[in-house]
């Protein structure tokens, strides 16, 4: 089963387009402050490490590794700003609409 889409779900949420304004203006600013981190984060220079002559990449990859690593903990991290419908609905209980 695929997962279904913000616009198929947004008319059968029941929410006014307030709240639906509101819903869309926080994930926006979530995800916006998660790319600003992002591209602070990877325009700092890494050291690099040349590749040596006899072909030894080791070093090369395990680098590369580090960086892949580093940004599957991110993704891991922007999860908890993912927005779904019991979170929603919570949300609007806690809010009392």
């Amino acid at each position: 089963m695929s997962k279904p889409k913000a616009v198929q779900l947004e008319g059968i949420s029941g929410l006014d387009p307030l709240a639906k304004d509101w819903i869309k203006a926080l994930v926006s600013e979530a995800e916006t402050r998660i790319i600003e981190k992002l591209t602070v984060q990877m325009s700092v220079p890494q050291k690099s490490t040349p590749v040596n002559p006899d072909g030894n990449l080791k070093e090369r990859v395990d680098d590369l590794t580090k960086r892949f690593d580093y940004l599957e903990r991110q993704y891991d991290e922007s999860e908890k700003y993912s927005l779904t419908r019991s979170k929603v609905v919570a949300l609007l209980k806690k809010e009392g609409l």
